[in-house]
C-alpha cells in the first residue's frame, strides 16, 4: 500500500537548507561582471565523528593508497589517480597513461544532500556541510606538514579517459630533432591533463555526485591522518537529520 502524503510534506522535503553567507568569487571582463558560487558540500559519516569534529576539530584525510584498499564497494577504487590522457592540437596527438595524486591527502564529500545516497556508505548516520569550501580547505593546510598546495573540484564521471583538444602542438619536437628531454614530456602531460586527471571517476559512481579535496604534502601519505582543526569548524555546519530526506 502507498502511503499519500500532505502537499505541505511534499514542499517541506524539497526544501534546499543552506548556511550563510555563500562563498563566491566576482569575474569582471570588459565591463561585464560575473559571479561564480561555490556551493556546498556534504560529508557522510558515523556519529561518533561528526560529533568529533564539532566538539574539538577532529576530521580524517585519507588518500588515493587507501581508496584502493578500502574493502566498501562505495569508497574502494584501485584505479584512484590514474588516467589515459589523449591531447590533440596541431595536427597532432599525444597519449600518456598517467599517475597522479599520489603526494596529496584526500577528502571526499558530495554535492548532494539525500537519505538514500548516506545508506550507501556503511555505517554513515550523520553529515557535516562545509559551508565554504575554499576556507576549509585553506584551514586544514595550516596543519598539514609539507604542505605544497591544493585543489579542488566536482568529480568528471566518464571512465578513466581524458581527451583534451588544445589550440597548438600538445609535444612539440626539438627544431633540430635528436632526444626529447624527460622535463619536457612531463610539462607537456601536466599541460594538456591541467589537473583535471586527479578528479576522473568511474560512471559507475556517479550517484555519488562527489566533491573531491586534495592537499599536496612532500612526502606521499602512506596512512589516514586525523587533522585537529578547530578554526575548520567556522566553515562548516552540523546537519540536522531532518534534513536529509
Amino acid at each position: 500500500m502507498t502511503e499519500e502524503i500532505t502537499a505541505e510534506e511534499r514542499l517541506a522535503n524539497e526544501q534546499s537548507h543552506r548556511a550563510e553567507p555563500v562563498p563566491f568569487v566576482d569575474y569582471h571582463a570588459n565591463n561585464r561582471p560575473w559571479r561564480v558560487l561555490f556551493p556546498p558540500v556534504y560529508r557522510y559519516l558515523p556519529q561518533q565523528y561528526v560529533d568529533a569534529f564539532f566538539e574539538r576539530g577532529d576530521i580524517m584525510l585519507s588518500s588515493f593508497a587507501q581508496f584502493a584498499k578500502h574493502p566498501d564497494e562505495a569508497r574502494g577504487d584501485v584505479n584512484e589517480g590514474t588516467a589515459i590522457l589523449r591531447a590533440i592540437g596541431g595536427g597532432r596527438e599525444m597519449w600518456a597513461l598517467t599517475k597522479t595524486g599520489q603526494h596529496a591527502y584526500v577528502l571526499c564529500g558530495s554535492q548532494s544532500l539525500s537519505k538514500d545516497l548516506m545508506s550507501k556508505f556503511d555505517g554513515c548516520d550523520a553529515c557535516i556541510e562545509i559551508t565554504n569550501v575554499p576556507d576549509f580547505a585553506l584551514e586544514i593546510s595550516r596543519h598539514l606538514v609539507g604542505f605544497r598546495n591544493g585543489i579542488s573540484g566536482h568529480c568528471i564521471y566518464g571512465g578513466r579517459s581524458l581527451v583534451r583538444h588544445m589550440q597548438g602542438d600538445p609535444f612539440p619536437l626539438p627544431e633540430g630533432g635528436g632526444n626529447v628531454p624527460i622535463e619536457q614530456l612531463f610539462q607537456s602531460v601536466a599541460a594538456a591533463a591541467q589537473q583535471e586527471d586527479l578528479l576522473l571517476k568511474e560512471r559507475r559512481f556517479s550517484y555519488q555526485a562527489e566533491h573531491r579535496l586534495l592537499w599536496f604534502v612532500d612526502t606521499p601519505p602512506d596512512h589516514n591522518i586525523v587533522v585537529k582543526a578547530p578554526n575548520a569548524r567556522a566553515f562548516c555546519r552540523r546537519v540536522d537529520p531532518a534534513e536529509i530526506v
